[in-house]
């Protein structure tokens, strides 16, 4: 019987070592990738409510369809399907913005924060509507928890962060062009629209795994990227990147073990990380570092 629990156990551990090790991936890379499309280091893709977009997908879904959500699609399928959508949302969104003036990447910004906000407006007011049964099955993602997950979607995730990663880190060195801008891009040869749509959708798809395992995390990319661009020696993303995801790594393995051994699990780690990256955001933006 011992064998058994401890085979349990540490099966358990395993599988959230590897889901905190997958979200501390998709966030940080998703961070990084988005901050080099709009070029600027104090936003993230949650300032395009991705996230929420995502929940109201959810929330749609059972709305309309029953707390069995899809019966004719699995786990995986759903978020096929789901993540389909965000990241024609996104796409359509971009091509619509960027038709060659200048102000299309502030004005996406901005629509970006007005479409969060009517996401959360409308997740908000379709919840209302529904029973206490089917809240319960949107409450997983509605909050973020880093002692949950969604274990049915681990190794389906892991597979699409491989395939996404390899065609990605072909991509490093036109990251690079990309961060020094649309216009230095485009005089250096690159299709700037061509190549922002490509790296969104790298984004959405990341968004789409970090928010279905554990939920909405507004500031805890914030919080592993600017510190990656303060560590880092080079500015290549050849370097940032694995940075970010290192930092992303310590913050989260390290946060959790520290939390669940020191403090007795008294508090929890989504609270910590979001003050933290908070706090961080508000003071660049006191120090004038928001360009």
């Amino acid at each position: 019987m011992t064998w058994n629990i401890n085979i349990y156990t540490w099966k358990f551990r395993l599988t959230k070592l590897a889901s905190l090790l997958l979200i501390a991936y998709a966030i940080s890379v998703s961070t990084v990738l988005f901050q080099t499309i709009v070029n600027n280091r104090l936003l993230s893709p949650s300032i395009m409510g991705f996230d929420q977009l995502y929940i109201l997908i959810k929330t749609i879904t059972i709305y309309f369809l029953g707390s069995l959500s899809l019966p004719f699609l699995n786990e995986e399928g759903q978020f096929i399907l789901e993540a389909l959508i965000l990241i024609i949302f996104s796409i359509s969104l971009f091509r619509w913005l960027f038709s060659g003036s200048l102000k299309g990447l502030h004005l996406t910004l901005l629509i970006g924060v007005i479409l969060g906000g009517f996401f959360f407006s409308l997740r908000i007011f379709m919840q209302l509507q529904l029973s206490p049964d089917q809240i319960m099955n949107l409450t997983d993602i509605m909050f973020a928890n880093f002692n949950k997950f969604n274990t049915a979607l681990i190794s389906f995730a892991t597979i699409i962060v491989f395939i996404v990663s390899l065609i990605g880190w072909r991509s490093r060195h036109l990251l690079d062009i990309l961060a020094l801008g649309r216009e230095n891009a485009l005089n250096l040869g690159v299709d700037y629209h061509k190549s922002a749509t490509a790296i969104l959708i790298f984004v959405s798809i990341l968004v789409s795994i970090s928010t279905s395992l554990v939920g909405p995390i507004t500031f805890f990319g914030l919080l592993v990227a600017n510190l990656s661009y303060e560590l880092s020696p080079q500015v290549k993303h050849s370097v940032v990147v694995p940075m970010a995801i290192l930092l992303a790594v310590i913050c989260l393995v390290g946060g959790q073990f520290i939390l669940e051994q020191v403090f007795n699990m008294a508090g929890r780690l989504s609270f910590i990380i979001e003050f933290c990256g908070g706090t961080v955001f508000l003071i660049s933006l006191m120090k004038g570092k928001l360009k």
